[in-house]
């Protein structure tokens, strides 16, 4: 999923439509929150806290051109997202958005 960091003084909406746009290419509308999360990893020898906000968002095409930061991508169903390598918080997010989203 992509993701990032706001700037100083960014609006989250205009940061989330940045960071997507950046790493995908696509433009997107922002949707409901999924789930808030938090993690502490240690990064360069220092501990970080950091909290996630998760949203459903929607693209006008499925187009994606991935910036240098990525190589590769994929799109999956969410009820098929265990079939898949994905880290533990973001399992976490399609557990939830599943359990919002039941027909």
């Amino acid at each position: 999923m992509p993701g990032g960091r706001l700037k100083p003084g960014e609006r989250y909406a205009v940061g989330l439509q940045r960071e997507v746009k950046e790493e995908t290419g696509l433009n997107i509308k922002i949707g409901s929150p999924i789930m808030v999360d938090e993690w502490r990893p240690k990064i360069k020898k220092e501990f970080w806290q950091i909290i996630g906000i998760f949203f459903s968002c929607s693209a006008a095409n499925r187009l994606v051109h991935l910036s240098h930061e990525h190589d590769d991508f994929k799109w999956i169903k969410p009820k098929d997202f265990k079939k898949f390598r994905i880290i533990k918080n973001e399992t976490e997010v399609f557990k939830t958005f599943l359990s919002k989203n039941r027909a």
